[in-house]
């Protein structure tokens, strides 16, 4: 029985290296990773995630990009490392939330939170990506 499921978790984490989704074994400890574990499986099966969990998850994601995107706009000018690497953050959040959104069924309301909360996100990393340019 073990060896079936250690077999079961190879090959998911097989199939989250090919989604991108870090194994489950270096998010054992963290919540998020959990979530993302969770969604990469029912993303697999085809199936929707908790509306609860799943709005909180993209809600999460805007949240840590609308942080990485505020300390990449706040950072000096001169310091292009800084902002390169907090835009890359951001943007990974916002693919996240691209990427998992249609996995979650959320009313009307929750869906105009999560709406507003993207656009934000964008315009942010739109905002830093015309700053790195115009400097470079």
């Amino acid at each position: 029985m073990a060896l079936r499921r250690k077999a079961q978790e190879s090959r998911i984490d097989l199939d989250l290296a090919e989604t991108g989704v870090p194994p489950a074994s270096k998010n054992a400890g963290s919540g998020k990773g959990k979530i993302c574990l969770r969604f990469a499986v029912n993303r697999m099966a085809g199936t929707k995630v908790n509306s609860l969990v799943g709005f909180q998850f993209l809600m999460t994601e805007v949240d840590t990009g609308m942080t990485f995107a505020r300390i990449a706009l706040d950072a000096r000018p001169d310091d292009t490392e800084k902002i390169i690497r907090n835009w890359r953050y951001a943007q990974q959040a916002y693919n996240a939330i691209i990427r998992f959104r249609s996995l979650v069924d959320i009313d009307v309301q929750r869906q105009r939170e999560l709406d507003a909360g993207r656009v934000k996100l964008k315009s942010a990393l739109d905002q830093i990506a015309e700053r790195v340019w115009r400097t470079a």
